[in-house]
C-alpha cells in the first residue's frame, strides 16, 4: 500500500527537483517517495547500484534504518551527475585558467627585475676595454652583487700589478739588451 507522494506543482521548484528522488520503504510497503520516485522499489539492497527506471539511468544509493524493517532510497538521475561535474569542474579550472596567466606575468615581470643588476654588471663588462682594468662601478648595483663584483674588482686588480711587473720586466730587459757588456 503506497501512503504518499510528496508533489507540490503549485510551487515552482529547482531545476534538479525531479531529477532526484527519494523513498521511505517499510518492509515491502512505500511510505512516502518523491514525485520523481517511481512506485517499485529502485534497489533492494543496501548500498550503492545503478538502475535503469522509464529510460533514464539513475545512480542509487539505499541504506538499511536502524529501524527494524525500514530501507531509505535515495536516487540520482545520471544526466545530473555529468551535468554537475561539469560544473564543478568549469567552476574550478576558472580560476585557474584566469590564474595562471596572472601568475606567470607577475612572475615574468619579478624575474626580469631582479635579473635587470646583473644584465647591467654584464653591460658594464661587456663594453670595456681589454685594457681598462679600473674597478667596475658599483654605485648602481645592488648589494646582492657586492661579493662578485668585490671579487671581480680585486681580480682586475691582481692583473694589473702583474701587467705592471711585466711592463717593468720587458722595459728592464729591453734596457740589458741594449747596454753592451764591459
Amino acid at each position: 500500500m503506497q501512503r504518499a507522494a510528496i508533489k507540490n506543482d503549485a510551487i515552482p521548484g529547482h531545476q534538479y527537483e525531479s531529477k532526484f528522488a527519494f523513498q521511505l520503504w517499510e518492509g515491502e510497503t512505500l511510505l512516502l517517495r518523491t514525485s520523481s520516485a517511481p512506485s517499485h522499489p529502485f534497489a533492494k539492497t543496501p548500498g550503492y547500484s545503478d538502475h535503469q527506471v522509464d529510460g533514464n539511468d539513475w545512480r542509487v544509493y539505499s541504506l538499511i534504518s536502524t529501524q527494524p524493517g525500514r530501507r531509505i532510497v535515495v536516487a540520482e538521475r545520471g544526466d545530473v551527475r555529468g551535468e554537475l561535474i561539469q560544473t564543478f569542474a568549469f567552476r574550478s579550472l576558472i580560476p585557474d585558467l584566469i590564474g595562471l596567466p596572472i601568475l606567470a606575468l607577475m612572475l615574468w615581470y619579478a624575474i626580469g627585475w631582479g635579473l635587470a643588476p646583473l644584465l647591467r654588471l654584464t653591460e658594464q663588462i661587456a663594453n670595456r676595454n681589454p685594457d681598462d682594468l679600473k674597478p667596475l662601478d658599483v654605485s648602481l648595483l645592488p648589494r646582492e652583487l657586492d661579493t662578485m663584483v668585490s671579487a671581480l674588482n680585486r681580480l682586475m686588480q691582481r692583473i694589473r700589478g702583474l701587467r705592471q711587473r711585466e711592463k717593468r720586466f720587458i722595459a728592464d730587459a729591453a734596457h740589458e739588451l741594449r747596454t753592451p757588456w764591459p
